[in-house]
């Protein structure tokens, strides 16, 4: 289970990932809090960002570029 933070891993005793809640994220992003290696809070975010690129060249210009 998850713990909620709200802003830093300063107040973390114990090293995992936690749902941190900000009005930038409202609905909570996963966060990992490392207070073991330097036995201060650090806090690693990663996020991935899926598009999709939407690639409909007119038949014919398509057709030029293979000639």
């Amino acid at each position: 289970m998850l713990k909620n933070i709200t802003d830093s891993c300063d107040s973390i005793d114990t090293s995992g990932e936690y749902a941190m809640y900000s009005a930038v994220y409202p609905d909570g992003m996963i966060v990992f809090c490392d207070v073991d290696s330097q036995k201060k809070g650090w806090m690693v975010i990663q996020e991935e960002e899926r598009w999709v690129c939407r690639f409909q060249p007119h038949l014919g210009r398509l057709q030029s570029w293979f000639r």
